[in-house]
């Protein structure tokens, strides 16, 4: 069989070797072509990445076409007026705006998406939150990226309970590296990170721990120690309890000095090791230890409330209400709209262009009839 995957993206790269790994495996025949657009392979990767995953498609036989195409009956349409043909089209491309947000009257960025703040709060509609593919930040902070979807899941959920008690809302601070661990063979992955690459078999099994270590914390009771000290070494790296904790350590190192002058393990004339751990680190690990409990302590109260009259929602005002201090609400209250990219196999639409769009050519998708979508599948 042929197959074309359309989508320079990592999600395009990693089913063009899964494709070609499964069906060459059971047909001992295949044929991939990858389409990745004007941008090249992995755009928003380092160079070192993008070589490594160049050299892992060439390696599984797998063409690599950068240009645009369109869908055709036979396959896809390069510019150039080359058709590929293809028993398959898988279409990787990304997320687009779904059709109901441009008559929504919430506010829309240039591409379509939810206009969101840095608490994941419409800017037109106080009431709105939006968290995932459906919105965009305009401040630029974060990328249509999974990694900040899972991210910002928890601070969605404080809002939303925040906001029906007319709490402080908490922002969402991605961290300035994500890390990506993009599968480049049966047995192999790339790690991403920054300005970071590498790869090998390690990475493959250091990428299949974290799935399945994420998948175990859906599954009610296997919530064990480890996922309990990820969670605590996440808060901790917050930058607002780093800074804290540092202060703290100051102070009390030098309330030390003050009180110790005359000491022989607390002042100067101890060894210099002795003297910075006594005096600033553990000062400096007991402050961050009783901030990051203190901080999933309210967490974990924010989002599973104690119950009252044996009902876990009967304390909480009505969703008919609004923010302080806001407009009248448009739409119900507290709405969460979160969704994630369909990157499931279609066949390619007639005349369509299935690529990801250049950035310097992108316009606003702003469909005016929410049957496009299923005439053009």
């Amino acid at each position: 069989p042929s197959i074309v995957v359309v989508g320079g993206g990592a999600t395009g790269a990693e089913l063009s070797i899964a494709v070609k790994s499964a069906l060459s495996a059971a047909d001992g025949k295949c044929s991939v072509t990858l389409v990745a657009g004007n941008s090249g392979l992995l755009s928003g990767h380092n160079p070192v990445v993008r070589r490594r995953m160049q050299s892992a498609l060439d390696a599984a036989g797998i063409r690599v076409l950068r240009e645009r195409a369109a869908g055709v009956e036979d396959g896809v349409l390069l510019p150039g007026g080359e058709l590929v043909k293809a028993d398959l089209v898988i279409a990787a491309t990304g997320a687009r705006p779904s059709a109901f947000l441009a008559q929504s009257r919430l506010a829309l960025s240039d591409d379509g998406f939810v206009a969101v703040d840095s608490f994941h709060r419409s800017l037109s509609h106080p009431n709105v939150f939006a968290a995932g593919d459906v919105s965009t930040r305009l401040d630029g902070a974060t990328t249509r990226s999974g990694v900040h979807a899972v991210r910002a899941g928890p601070i969605l959920a404080h809002n939303l309970i925040a906001a029906t008690r007319s709490l402080p809302l908490r922002p969402y601070r991605p961290r300035r590296r994500s890390l990506y661990l993009i599968v480049s063979g049966p047995d192999k992955a790339i790690v991403s990170w920054g300005d970071l690459g590498a790869a090998g078999p390690w990475a493959r099994l250091w990428k299949d721990r974290i799935d399945r270590n994420f998948i175990k914390r859906f599954h009610r009771g296997e919530r064990d120690r480890v996922s309990r000290m990820q969670e605590f070494f996440a808060v901790a790296l917050q930058r607002s309890i780093v800074a804290n904790a540092l202060r703290i350590a100051l102070f009390v190192g030098t309330v030390l000095n003050l009180i110790n002058q005359g000491g022989a393990v607390l002042s100067g004339d101890a060894p210099s090791w002795l003297h910075v751990v006594l005096n600033y680190v553990v000062p400096y690990c007991v402050a961050t230890y009783s901030a990051v409990r203190n901080e999933m302590r309210h967490e974990h109260a924010a989002i599973n409330p104690a119950p009252r009259n044996g009902s876990d929602i009967s304390h909480l005002p009505s969703p008919r209400g609004h923010l302080p201090g806001s407009a009248s609400p448009q739409l119900p209250a507290s709405i969460a709209a979160e969704e994630s990219a369909q990157e499931a196999p279609s066949q390619a639409a007639g005349g369509r262009n299935l690529t990801s769009p250049d950035p310097q050519h992108r316009q606003p998708v702003r469909p005016t009839d929410p049957g496009d979508d299923l005439r053009a599948s």
